[in-house]
């Protein structure tokens, strides 16, 4: 059944306010795709602090326009079409969708968008492959802490040894 032009809008302006504090998006056609794997597709997704929205191409393009970001592929998106909008992690809508399409053959990636730079499939591929945030933050404590582990080492191994120097020390003094 059609939506009527209240219901139009109102998901208009929803997708609009989505799209305004949008940092990251990416999208994505789900033709096919049953309501088992649709559930922990979405599921996936709310964890991650996604928002992913089913949403009509027209009325996509309509709030793309006004945000001034044209996406090459939207025309070749046919029915199912979502969009996944990143706004804590910005990769977190690229790898989610990358690693489900993996072993779902019915989602399909598109293009996406990334702090106002508009990005191809491939891209949206490359970097899905990229460490999250938090992985590249344990990644710099590691090389924080390295240094400092192993200066820790030595000067432990110094105080540890000190006992046995005063020992020898005292030995060959009597």
């Amino acid at each position: 059944m059609p939506k009527s032009k209240v219901a139009k809008q109102s998901e208009l302006d929803a997708l609009r306010a989505s799209l305004s504090s949008a940092e990251s998006f990416v999208l994505a056609q789900f033709q096919g795709l049953n309501m088992k794997d649709t559930v922990a597709l979405r599921r996936k997704l709310r964890d991650q602090g996604v928002s992913f929205k089913v949403i009509k191409r027209t009325l996509l393009k309509k709030a793309l326009a006004e945000k001034n970001v044209t996406l090459p592929d939207i025309e070749s998106l046919h029915e199912g079409v979502a969009i996944a909008i990143g706004s804590e992690d910005v990769l977190a809508p690229a790898k989610i969708l990358s690693e489900f399409s993996k072993k779902n053959e019915k989602v399909k990636l598109g293009s996406g968008y990334l702090y106002g730079d508009v990005l191809t499939v491939t891209q949206v591929k490359t970097l899905a492959q990229l460490p999250s945030k938090k992985e590249l933050h344990a990644q710099l404590v590691g090389v924080i802490a390295g240094p400092l582990r192993g200066l820790l080492s030595t000067l432990h191994g110094t105080v540890r040894a000190l006992p046995a120097v005063l020992a020898a020390k005292a030995s060959k003094a009597s």
